[in-house]
C-alpha cells in the first residue's frame, strides 16, 4: 500500500496516527498535544524530502520510530516536552538538522534511541535556554551520525544532556 499527497493533516488534541506502509507527504508535519502520538512501524516515508519541511513534536506529543525507513526534508524539532522514541530497525534521516529545546522551560524535551540508525546531515541542537529546561539526547543503542556539528545551548544550572549507555 502507498499513501502519496500534499497536506497530511496535522496530528492534534489527541489524535494518533500509525503509519506500517509508504508514505509520501510535501509539507510539514505538527505533533501536537500530550496525548498525539505518531508511530511508524515499516515503510518507506518522505517527509517533505524535496521541499524542505519539518516533522515538529510540540507540547509533550510523541513519535515512536520503530521500523522503516524516514527521511525528513529539514529538520527534526523535538520541543516543549515532547518525545521522540527509536528502536528497531528504523532508519531516519533529517536532511539538516534534529532540534531538542524547550521553549517554556516547563519539561523537557527527549529524543531516546535504543536501536536502529539516525542520520543527521547537518547539525544536532539541544536547546535549553529556558530555566527549568534540559533537553536530553539519551542513547542505549543504535547508530548515530552527525555531519557537521552537536550544539548546546543553556544557562549555568540548566545545560542539555547527552547520556550514553551501552
Amino acid at each position: 500500500a502507498q499513501v502519496t499527497g500534499d497536506g497530511l493533516p496535522n496530528i492534534l488534541n489527541g489524535g494518533i496516527l500509525t503509519i506500517n506502509a509508504n508514505l509520501s507527504n510535501s509539507d510539514n508535519i505538527t505533533v501536537d498535544g500530550s496525548t498525539s502520538v505518531l508511530t511508524i512501524t515499516a515503510g518507506t516515508i518522505d517527509i517533505g524530502g524535496l521541499t524542505n519541511k519539518d516533522l515538529i513534536l510540540n507540547n509533550q506529543a510523541s513519535f515512536n520510530l520503530s521500523g522503516g525507513d524516514v527521511t525528513v526534508g529539514n529538520s527534526l524539532t523535538v520541543d516543549k516536552g515532547s518525545t521522540a522514541t527509536m528502536s528497531g530497525a528504523a532508519t531516519l534521516l533529517t536532511t539538516t538538522y534534529l532540534t531538542i529545546q524547550d521553549k517554556t522551560g516547563a519539561t523537557s524535551s527527549t529524543f531516546n534511541m535504543s536501536a536502529g540508525t539516525a542520520n543527521v546531515t547537518s547539525s544536532v541542537f539541544l536547546d535549553g535556554k529556558s530555566t527549568g529546561s534540559r533537553p536530553l539526547l539519551n542513547m542505549s543503542g543504535g547508530t548515530f551520525n552527525i555531519s557537521f556539528k552537536t550544539e548546546w545551548c543553556g544557562n549555568s544550572t540548566d545545560y542539555p544532556h547527552i547520556i550514553v549507555s551501552a
